[in-house]
């Protein structure tokens, strides 16, 4: 998969309840960084984190840019706004960090 179409497979997990689905798409030694949580890997990150998926049952997004090794997304709604920066390695996201602002 590009990483464009790894990264929607990603988001599409979370909108559908896939754990499994996300959790394959990640690299076990995942690196995590959001102003909440850091995790150094998938297993952890998707244990605490899962917890959200009831949260979204879309992803509105409003800007991305991809690239052959990482992207940036944009996301949100009418209350807050996140970007995440994505990389990836070995056709796995590798690294995650969360920006967010709850105010929007």
């Amino acid at each position: 998969m590009t990483p464009e179409e790894t990264i929607k497979s990603y988001y599409r997990c979370w909108v559908t309840n896939d754990r499994s689905g996300a959790r394959a798409l990640l690299a076990d030694k995942l690196t995590f960084r959001s102003p909440q949580d850091n995790f150094d890997n998938a297993d952890d990150f998707i244990e605490t984190c899962w917890r959200y998926a009831e949260q979204f049952n879309s992803f509105d997004i409003q800007h991305a840019v991809y690239d052959t090794k990482a992207a940036y997304i944009v996301y949100g709604s009418e209350t807050f706004c996140c970007g995440e920066l994505i990389k990836l390695q070995d056709d796995k996201i590798s690294a995650i960090y969360v920006t967010f602002n709850p105010t929007r």
